[in-house]
């Protein structure tokens, strides 16, 4: 999946602004469907990097804050036909590790490294036999929404 991250990395002590909000963003996903409406989902993500500046105009832009993530969890497609209809809504929900760094010594930053939830939802269209197109928007953590579009092989 490919789509645009929206990244507001947390500045509890003052001093810095996120000076670009938006990234591209990648996904690779692999699941498993134990019937029509229900699955389970792995994946793993490079959520792209907020631009970070000082606080101080005088001293500007100091870097970025890189986000990485993976994850397991469940997606549930409400409408009886599941997968199998022309279109569909789904609802996903599951744990994600989010892991953020950066190259700059000058930026200090909360560092995520624990296991948060994940909840998004979207739709999806039939294309053939075994592919779907994929619309979702997910919200991974109060710093991360990511919106993408994919394709999904299904054997």
């Amino acid at each position: 999946d490919a789509g645009i991250s929206r990244l507001e990395p947390r500045d509890r002590d003052g001093g810095y602004v996120v000076d670009d909000k938006s990234s591209m963003s990648l996904r690779v996903t692999a699941g498993y469907a134990w019937s029509s409406r229900w699955s389970v989902e792995a994946f793993i993500g490079d959520a792209g990097s907020a631009g970070i500046a000082s606080d101080n105009s005088a001293v500007g832009h100091l870097g970025e804050i890189d986000y990485r993530m993976s994850g397991v969890g469940v997606e549930w497609l409400p409408l009886a036909r599941g997968r199998s209809a022309p279109w569909f809504p789904l609802v996903k929900v599951g744990a994600v590790q989010i892991r953020n760094s950066t190259g700059s010594s000058e930026i200090e930053f909360e560092k995520l490294t624990d296991v948060g939830f994940y909840v998004g939802g979207g739709a999806g269209v039939h294309l053939r036999e075994g592919w779907l197109a994929l619309a979702e928007v997910v919200s991974y953590d109060a710093d991360l929404m990511i919106v993408t579009l994919g394709l999904r092989k299904h054997f």
